[in-house]
């Protein structure tokens, strides 16, 4: 099952686009409803190439996916596990990131902007993530998605995406990214439910 990247809702797109770092994300508290059942609702099912059997199942724990089993997730349909362990990192060090932000201090994507703009602050979040916080955020992401949501070529193929796919999640999994659990999780749902962004090349 390929999704048209356009057709979904911004901040599922936030959790599937491979591009877009997993901190952008954390902003988006939208992410807690959403779900693989409402995604599938938005695209139509077909027998995928790529998926032509269930492989073995790989569990990841952030720090030892191996070529293999990337291709065995990629090209075989190898369902992926979640290490506890590294769900437990990944749920502190967005613990962590919050604390900051709280703390005043400038956090790449959430209260501060990306790339060049890495050190300007569009929102003080001193004292607590409060409503307007949230919303400033939000927006800043929003329109940080439109900013990114343009390509030009042919379409990758499946497995180079789910490969991808696969390689952001153990990379989430670290515990470095300060990305929400439900990031994390939503990589896991689409890679087990073969639901898969469609990427250009370009």
């Amino acid at each position: 099952m390929k999704i048209n990247i356009q057709s979904l809702s911004l901040f599922t797109l936030a959790t599937i686009c491979v591009c877009l770092s997993p901190i952008n994300a954390r902003a988006n508290d939208n992410l807690e409803n959403t779900s693989i059942s409402n995604t599938a609702n938005l695209v139509s099912s077909k027998p995928s190439p790529t998926i032509a059997f269930r492989g073995r199942n790989i569990t990841l724990t952030g720090q030892n996916l191996t070529t293999a089993d990337v291709v065995q997730v990629a090209k075989h349909g190898a369902k992926v596990t979640i290490n506890n362990e590294a769900l437990s990192r990944v749920q502190k060090s967005h613990e962590i990131l919050l604390l900051a932000a709280e703390s005043g201090h400038k956090i790449y994507g959430l209260t501060a902007g990306v790339g060049l703009n890495k050190d300007q602050a569009f929102v003080n979040a001193t004292g607590g993530l409060d409503e307007e916080v949230i919303r400033v955020s939000k927006e800043f992401n929003r329109n940080l998605i439109y900013a990114h949501s343009a390509g030009a070529g042919p379409e990758m193929p499946e497995e180079v995406v789910r490969a991808i796919m696969v390689t952001r999640l153990n990379a989430i999994l670290f515990g470095s990214t300060g990305a929400q659990l439900r990031v994390a999780e939503l990589y896991r749902d689409f890679l087990n439910n073969d639901i898969t962004p469609v990427i250009p090349f370009y």
